[in-house]
């Protein structure tokens, strides 16, 4: 994944794979995290309770936090 500006530093590389690039050897990021950390790099509570009708909805799933590392 590549991600430019927003708020994301630019230059730098995240994590590390194996020798074949297969396996995440260091840094996993999942799906949740990913978008907690362009929602954090845009301004907006990756956990802010939203509704759909009554339901209550969040953008990402609980546990989710933004990659730090990343950010401006």
């Amino acid at each position: 994944v590549v991600l430019a500006g927003g708020g994301i530093k630019g230059g730098q590389v995240y994590g590390s794979t194996d020798l074949d690039g297969k396996n995440v050897k260091d840094g996993l990021v999942n799906e949740g995290d990913l978008f907690a950390t362009i929602y954090a790099a845009l301004g907006i509570n990756h956990r802010a309770k939203h509704h759909w009708g009554v339901r209550p909805v969040w953008l990402t799933p609980e546990g989710s936090k933004p990659v730090k590392e990343l950010l401006v």
